[in-house]
C-alpha cells in the first residue's frame, strides 16, 4: 500500500511541495504542471534546490506593483511639455545625485521629493529585473530543466517593461516642468532665506547648465504649467527679466489658458508693456473675461498699450528699468517701452468706460479710469472752476488758523505726513483756506489734477488723494530753504499721515517722481533766477472719475448734524458733476492748508483812515462793518496803488450783501449756482459776525501764482476766484 502511494507520489519542482496520491496533474499549492507518477520531476526539484527554483519563477505581482507606484510618481511630476522641448534624461544629472540633496533638503519641493521617489523604486524595480533575467538564464542553463517546469516569467515581464518604458517617457518628456519648478524654487528661496532682492535674479542660477532653447522650454513650462499662482509669476519674473524677446509669444500662449484671475492680471498688464503681435485681441477678450483681476489687467494692458498715461519715475513715459510690484517683484527692461503709441479698434473706449461706470470692484474701475485718462470724449466739455478764501493779516502775510480744523468734518483725510518724508524725492522748499474745486462734464471722463500750495503745505484733503508732490517754479520770491520749511509752523501737529500714496501706476515702482535741481546741495539756498525751486507741496488727484450723474457705486460720507460742517452739505448742493477718487465719492474736490506767501494787498485801518495798497479796477475790494444796526458796506475798486480813506462815512448800509458779494463773484466766471454755494458757506464769518473786514477779490494770475495748477485733460472752461479775507477788527 505505502509503494502504491509512494509510486503515485512526488515533489513538486516549483515549490517542493509534497504530493501524494494526487491524481490532478497540477500542484494545489503553487498551479505548476506536475507529471503524476514521473519521479524525474521530484529529483529535479530536489536537484536544483530552493533557489534553484526561485530563479525559474515568474515574476510576482509585487514587482508589478512597485513598478506600477514608480509609474506614477514619476508621471505625477511631468506635465506634457509645451513646444520647444526635446526627449531628455538631463534631469537626471541633478536629480540621480540622492547624496547631493542631503544639502539641499531645506529647498526641496513636493515635485522634487516625489520624483526622486519615483526614480528609486524604478530603479530599483528595473535592477530586481535585470538580477531576475541573469539568474534565470544562469538556472536554464546549469539544470535545464523542461520548458514547462520554467514557470511563467516573460508574459509578466512584457507588462514590467511597459511600465519601466512609461516611466522612461515621463522622465524623458517632464524635464521641463521639473527643471522650471526646481529654478522657481530657487529663486523663492533666494528671495526669502539668502537675502537676494526681490527685484532681482541675481546669482540664482539653473539647477542644469543647459543651452539656451532647452532654457527657454523650461521657462515656457514654469509660465504655463507651474504648480500653483506663485510658481507661474516666479516663472514670468524668469521671462522677462531673462528671455524678454520671446516675452509676447509666451504671453500670449499662456493667458489663454491661464484660470487664476491674480496671474491673468499681471500677463494682461505685461502684453500691454510688451505689445506683441495680437495684443489688442487677447486684451480686448480680457476685458470681458468673467474675473475681474482680470479685466482690470486687461484694462491697465490696453491703456498702456495704446498710449501710457502716466510717467512712473516723473521724466519721459516708461523709462526703465522698471518693476512691478509683487511676490516676487518683476524687473522690466527698457527694451519693453520702445514703441509709438496704438490706436484701438472702434468699441474699445465704449468698453473701457462701461467698466468705469459699473465695474463690479474697484480695481477694474481705477484701471478703465487710467486706461482713459488719454482718451478723452471726442466732444467733451470739461469745467474746472475753484474758489478759495485767504485770510491774510494787516501785513498781508496769508495765515491758516489752525482751528479752523473743527470746522472739517472728520472723515476728511488730515494730511500730517511731514515734509522730511519727501525729502528723499529731491535730486533739487513748501497757501490756502478752504479751496473749494467744482467740475462740470458733459459725459463721464477722468481727469488728472494737481494742486499746490504756493509756498506752502496741504493739512486736509478730500476724496482721498494719491500722492503729495513738490511744485518747482523759477524764484520771484525769497530764497527758500527746505529744512527750514521743516522746522516751520507749517508742520502739522497732532493730525495723522496719509498712507498708501503713490503716483503713476500702483503695480509699478517707483512709486513717486524725482524732482531734479541741479548741482545745488539739497539744503543750499538757491537764488539764481534761471534755477527751479521748491514752491509748495501739493495734493494730486491722478484719476478723478468726474460724472454728470452720481453713479450707483457712488456712496458720499456721512456729514451728521453738527452746524459746524453745515456748510459742507451746503456745497453738495451746487450744480455740478459728481467726482470719485480711489473709491470716495463727493460733489467737489477739497484741499486746505497754511502758507508763508504773502497776499498782493495790504490793508490796515485805525481810527481815522482805512489804508489800502494792492486793490485796483482788477482786483476791487469790499470793506464790510457788521454790528447790532446790520450789515454795511463799501466796494473799492480804484486804480491807485496806495488809497487812503477816510473811516467816517465810508460804509454804508447794505441790505443784500451777500445777493452784491454774489453777483460780483458771477462777473468774475462763476456760476450763479457755484458763487451762490460760495457766499452761503462764508455768510456767517462775513456778514453776520460782529466786527470790521475787508475782502479782496484776486485776479487768475493771483491764483495761479498763490496755488499752481496742472489738469489734463485740459478744461474747455476755467475759472479760478479767490477772495483775501482781512479782519480790521472791532
Amino acid at each position: 500500500m505505502n509503494e502504491d502511494v509512494e509510486r503515485q507520489s512526488g515533489r513538486c519542482w516549483g515549490c517542493g511541495y509534497l504530493l501524494r496520491g494526487v491524481e490532478s496533474a497540477k500542484c494545489p499549492e503553487c498551479g505548476r504542471g506536475f507529471d503524476r507518477g514521473d519521479r524525474s520531476s521530484m529529483n529535479f526539484g530536489r536537484a536544483m534546490g530552493a533557489a534553484g527554483r526561485w530563479m525559474l519563477s515568474p515574476i510576482g505581482r509585487g514587482n508589478l506593483l512597485l513598478a506600477v507606484v514608480g509609474m506614477l510618481l514619476v508621471l505625477v511630476t511631468a506635465r506634457w511639455p509645451e513646444r520647444g522641448w526635446r526627449f531628455s534624461l538631463m534631469d537626471l544629472r541633478y536629480y540621480g545625485r540622492v547624496w547631493e540633496w542631503a544639502d539641499r533638503w531645506k529647498e526641496m519641493t513636493w515635485i522634487d521629493a516625489t520624483y526622486m521617489a519615483g526614480l528609486v523604486v524604478a530603479a530599483m524595480v528595473a535592477a530586481g529585473w535585470i538580477l531576475r533575467l541573469g539568474l534565470r538564464g544562469y538556472a536554464v542553463m546549469r539544470y535545464r530543466p523542461p520548458a514547462f517546469q520554467r514557470g511563467r516569467f516573460w508574459g509578466r515581464s512584457l507588462l514590467l517593461m511597459l511600465l519601466l518604458s512609461c516611466t522612461v517617457v515621463g522622465i524623458g518628456a517632464g524635464w521641463p516642468n521639473r527643471i522650471g519648478q526646481r529654478w522657481a524654487a530657487n529663486v523663492v528661496h533666494g528671495i526669502k532665506s539668502k537675502g537676494i532682492p526681490a527685484y532681482s535674479n541675481v546669482n540664482v542660477v539653473m539647477p542644469l547648465a543647459i543651452s539656451g532653447d532647452e532654457e527657454l522650454a523650461v521657462i515656457r513650462s514654469v509660465v504655463k504649467q507651474g504648480s500653483d499662482w506663485h510658481a507661474r509669476v516666479v516663472g514670468l519674473k524668469l521671462l522677462m527679466e531673462g528671455r524678454g524677446a520671446e516675452a509676447s509669444t509666451i504671453l500670449a500662449d499662456a493667458v489663454r489658458t491661464e484660470s487664476d484671475g491674480r496671474v491673468k492680471r499681471l500677463e494682461a498688464r505685461l502684453i500691454g508693456l510688451t505689445a506683441g503681435p495680437g495684443s489688442e485681441d487677447l486684451l480686448g477678450k480680457l476685458l470681458c473675461d468673467v474675473d475681474a483681476e482680470a479685466r482690470e489687467g486687461a484694462a491697465d494692458g490696453m491703456g498702456i498699450w495704446r498710449e501710457a498715461a502716466f510717467s512712473p519715475n516723473g521724466h519721459s513715459p516708461f523709462r526703465g528699468p522698471l518693476t512691478i510690484d509683487g511676490d516676487p517683484a518683476i524687473v522690466i527692461p527698457d527694451s519693453a517701452f520702445a514703441r509709438p503709441a496704438q490706436q484701438p479698434r472702434a468699441g474699445t473706449r465704449e468698453t473701457l468706460e462701461k467698466m468705469m461706470l459699473s465695474g463690479t470692484s474697484l480695481g477694474e474701475r481705477e484701471a478703465a479710469a487710467r486706461a482713459l485718462l488719454n482718451w478723452p470724449p471726442a466732444d467733451f466739455q470739461l469745467r474746472y472752476a475753484e474758489w478759495g478764501v485767504f485770510m491774510a493779516d494787516s501785513a498781508g502775510k496769508l495765515q491758516f488758523v489752525q482751528e479752523q480744523l473743527d470746522e472739517i468734518p472728520p472723515f476728511v483725510h488730515r494730511v500730517g505726513n511731514p515734509a522730511k518724508e519727501l525729502e528723499g524725492r529731491i535730486v533739487l522748499p513748501m497757501v490756502v483756506f478752504k479751496p473749494v474745486i467744482h467740475l462740470t462734464v458733459n459725459e463721464p471722463m477722468v481727469v488728472d489734477l494737481e494742486v499746490c500750495v504756493g509756498e506752502g503745505r496741504p493739512w486736509v484733503v478730500y476724496p482721498k488723494l494719491d500722492d503729495l508732490t513738490l511744485a518747482t517754479h523759477s524764484p520771484t520770491w525769497t530764497e527758500i530753504k527746505f529744512a527750514e520749511l521743516k522746522a516751520d509752523s507749517q508742520e502739522p501737529v497732532g493730525l495723522a499721515s496719509v498712507d498708501d500714496l503713490r503716483e503713476g501706476y500702483p503695480w509699478l515702482t517707483p512709486k513717486h517722481r524725482t524732482y531734479e535741481r541741479g548741482s545745488y546741495p539739497l539744503r543750499r539756498s538757491i537764488s539764481a533766477v534761471n534755477q527751479n525751486l521748491l514752491s509748495g507741496i501739493g495734493v494730486r488727484w491722478q484719476s478723478i472719475i468726474v460724472s454728470p450723474k452720481k453713479l450707483e457705486w457712488m456712496q458720499p460720507a456721512e456729514v451728521g448734524g453738527d452746524a459746524r460742517f453745515a456748510w459742507w452739505k451746503r456745497l453738495r448742493e451746487v450744480d455740478c458733476s459728481w467726482v470719485s477718487s480711489r473709491n470716495e465719492s463727493e460733489r467737489f474736490l477739497y484741499y486746505d492748508g497754511p502758507s508763508r506767501r504773502s497776499a498782493p494787498v495790504r490793508v490796515s485801518i485805525d481810527d481815522v483812515e482805512l489804508t489800502i495798497s494792492g486793490v485796483g479796477r482788477n482786483r476791487p475790494g469790499l470793506y464790510i462793518e457788521v454790528n447790532s444796526a446790520g450789515v454795511a458796506m463799501r466796494w473799492i475798486d480804484e486804480a491807485d496803488p496806495l488809497k487812503k480813506i477816510a473811516i467816517a462815512g465810508l460804509a454804508q448800509a447794505a441790505p443784500a450783501a451777500e445777493a452784491d458779494l454774489t453777483r460780483a463773484l458771477e462777473a468774475r466766471g462763476l456760476t450763479h449756482s457755484e458763487a451762490a454755494g460760495l457766499v452761503e458757506c462764508w455768510t456767517p464769518a462775513f456778514f453776520k459776525t460782529p466786527g470790521r473786514r475787508f475782502l479782496t477779490l484776486m485776479t487768475e494770475e493771483d491764483y495761479d501764482l498763490g496755488c499752481p495748477m496742472t489738469i489734463r485733460p485740459t478744461p474747455t472752461t476755467r475759472v479760478r476766484v479767490g477772495i483775501i479775507w482781512t479782519e480790521l477788527g472791532q
